[in-house]
């Protein structure tokens, strides 16, 4: 019996080829299944700070966002609720904590978004719904850059997120199990369509003297008590 060194491997006696074919397999399986056991640890890790860091996202998002839209309708001098859309703040002497209200809550909201893809993983309508909120996510983003005097441009940025938040929110609910996110999921993202949809509709037919920005407001209240729910979820039940 001859005493070899073999990949590092010390003390294996070794007495012909097929013994040391044999030990460079175990020694490949070793590595292979070492650093696979380290990646996932690693994947895993960084998916619950994902999950986390979304979940605070959530929670954070809407209260800012809302908090920096009414300020804004506050200290304008101009601003009516009964005759006036929110999106008119994006330009004039507010325009700065309006624009820079919808650029946070877009970041935010896309943040949130890719924690919620994260925790929803292997859900088909889960990950669905998370997508299209982390598109709403950049086009509320949008919504500040491309204000109002580009007419064209902000409607259909505007549209985007006010639909597709609530189709994604819906979307979340059809795939989820768990009975109250699925009611909650399933209640506010038809409240939030009909808030955009709807409402604007009876308000024109009935001559209320009512702006668009009530519509709007009501939108963001809605998709609000979602988000916050889903966001305190995701801190809750992050995975370690």
């Amino acid at each position: 019996m001859v005493q070899e060194t073999h990949n590092g491997m010390e003390g294996w006696n070794v007495s012909d080829t097929t013994d040391r074919c044999y030990l460079n397999r175990v020694y490949t399986l070793h590595n292979y299944y070492r650093n696979r056991v380290y990646t996932q640890l690693v994947s895993g890790k960084m998916r619950a700070r994902m999950i986390l860091l979304g979940g605070v996202c959530g929670i954070v998002q809407p209260i800012l966002t809302l908090f920096m839209v009414v300020a804004a309708t506050v200290i304008s001098p101009w601003f009516r609720w009964d005759t006036n859309a929110v999106s008119e703040l994006g330009v004039g002497e507010v325009s700065l904590l309006f624009n820079s209200a919808m650029w946070l809550g877009g970041v935010f909201g896309f943040i949130f978004a890719l924690g919620l893809r994260k925790y929803l993983i292997g859900n088909r309508h889960g990950n669905t719904g998370s997508f299209l909120i982390m598109v709403g996510g950049v086009c509320l983003f949008l919504v500040g850059v491309f204000t109002i005097t580009f007419l064209a441009a902000h409607a259909i940025v505007a549209l985007g997120y006010f639909i597709l938040v609530p189709i994604g929110i819906l979307l979340i609910g059809f795939g989820d199990g768990e009975k109250t996110t699925k009611t909650l999921s399933l209640a506010t993202g038809t409240a939030a369509l009909l808030a955009i949809l709807v409402l604007p509709t009876i308000i024109f037919i009935l001559h209320f003297k009512v702006g668009f920005a009530v519509p709007e407001i009501t939108h963001g209240l809605i998709i609000a008590v979602w988000t916050i729910f889903m966001g305190i979820k995701l801190s809750a039940r992050c995975p370690h």
